[in-house]
């Protein structure tokens, strides 16, 4: 009985002090992993659309909450160590890369070799349903080792390697866009991002090669109209160009890996599939918090005044006052704030003591444990 009280106060007040783990749930997931990326005579990695010299087209659709990859969008030659598959699964297709930060399996996108042709990698990954307040998406980034920006005549000059992650709504348009990339005319292009709001706004100054040993990017909505985006440790609210996000695009621009040619810096050749120029990811995923509150538009866990102010703000204008997930905000909102009214997320995790009384527990399990376990010997 002491040994199960003494777990038993354990568990609790992990829980307690983590609340959030005890409502989020996994909404979709995919990793390269999974068996729907198993080796294949012609290419792991299939999508929709892709060009004819691009991987076979396919519909391939791993885990569970998304819809199948669409490849739709590139421009590739063929050409180089990859051959046709510009999109494939490093460690799979072929051996595992020394380059890859975050491990074998993991989804690469590579560049035909040829100088100047602006080549490009895009792989999107439709979501089952547009993203609603309170949910997340995550992902895991690894950014090219070497770029590789030489011109027509194989001289340092007037290529633009690029790494982009782009977030689309429902409708295809583009709502959300963050990208690096080098140049040697104009210098390197640290992390920015653009949103309703901002274009080529600076994020804290990273630079494109900063994330070659592997990173992470995180997107929450907060409302229909607005999110929160955590990159590399880094964490600032955005306002979506459109509408929530139902789609992410990766896509890696212009950066030549297989014409046999040295790099730019002249020390290394690029003949071989070493996956120094590549990008890789791994472990999509969009997690749900506990259910939103109806009508508590402005996030703070309360219906209130304070929503209905901001619905007025909202009508007819944008979604940041989308209760019932249609992308607008309008009088069926207003109906539903006008139901729930008066209402409190609190109730919810009442029972989720204030951060000083966790405290006290905390302090105090140690004290409980050594006479728990005083009371054992005593016997």
């Amino acid at each position: 009985m002491e040994f199960k009280s003494i777990f038993s106060l354990t568990a609790i007040i992990a829980a307690l002090a983590c609340p959030s783990s005890l409502y989020a749930a996994v909404k979709a997931a995919d990793s390269a992993s999974d068996p729907a990326y198993a080796a294949q005579p012609d290419g792991a990695w299939k999508g929709l659309n892709p060009t004819g010299d691009e991987n076979p087209p396919g519909d391939d659709n791993g885990g569970f909450g998304f819809l199948p990859w669409d490849f739709t969008g590139g421009y590739h030659t063929g050409t180089g160590p990859y051959g046709n598959l510009n999109h494939y699964i490093d460690g799979v297709d072929f051996p595992a890369s020394s380059a890859n930060a975050l491990g074998a399996p993991a989804w690469a996108l590579a560049n035909a070799g040829g100088f100047n042709y602006s080549m490009t990698s895009r792989a999107t990954r439709p979501f089952a349903a547009s993203m609603a307040a309170g949910e997340t998406f995550s992902v895991d980034l690894d950014t090219p080792t070497l770029t590789d920006h030489l011109d027509a005549l194989g001289v340092p000059g007037s290529s633009y390697p690029f790494v982009i992650v782009t977030f689309q709504d429902a409708n295809g348009d583009e709502t959300f866009k963050i990208q690096a990339g080098v140049s040697v005319l104009y210098g390197d292009y640290n992390w920015r991002f653009n949103d309703k709001t901002r274009t080529d706004a600076d994020v804290a100054n990273i630079a494109p090669n900063a994330t070659s040993d592997g990173t992470s990017l995180r997107m929450e909505v907060v409302t229909g109209a607005t999110g929160r985006v955590t990159f590399d440790g880094h964490q600032f609210d955005v306002d979506f160009i459109k509408g929530a996000p139902a789609a992410v695009t990766f896509v890696l621009y212009d950066n030549d890996a297989g014409d046999g040619t040295a790099d730019e810096t002249g020390s290394e050749r690029i003949a071989n599939p070493t996956g120094d120029h590549e990008f890789f990811f791994d472990n999509l995923k969009i997690e749900t918090a506990a259910a939103a509150l109806p009508g508590d538009f402005d996030g703070n866990g309360s219906v209130n005044g304070a929503d209905l102010a901001q619905w007025k703000g909202d009508f007819g204008v944008d979604a940041g006052s989308d209760a019932d997930g249609d992308q607008d905000s309008d009088g069926a909102d207003f109906l539903i704030w006008q139901r729930n009214v008066g209402a409190s997320a609190i109730a919810a995790v009442a029972a989720v003591p204030e951060p000083l009384t966790l405290a006290l527990l905390a302090a105090a399990a140690p004290a409980l444990v050594v006479r728990l376990r005083s009371s054992l010997a005593s016997r």
